[in-house]
């Protein structure tokens, strides 16, 4: 059997926001989630 591990992105609040995102895509997910939480005042 093959299979290929789940990638979960996880925001501040613990909402999933993205899932099997890989590569660049990943990149700019998590990019554009600090931004949110930049712009929140969270660090």
């Amino acid at each position: 059997m093959n299979a290929f591990p789940t990638v979960y992105i996880l925001d501040a609040d613990g909402v999933i926001r993205a899932k099997n995102v890989r590569g660049e895509g990943l990149g700019k997910k998590v990019d554009e989630l600090l931004v949110e939480l930049k712009a929140r005042g969270t660090d």
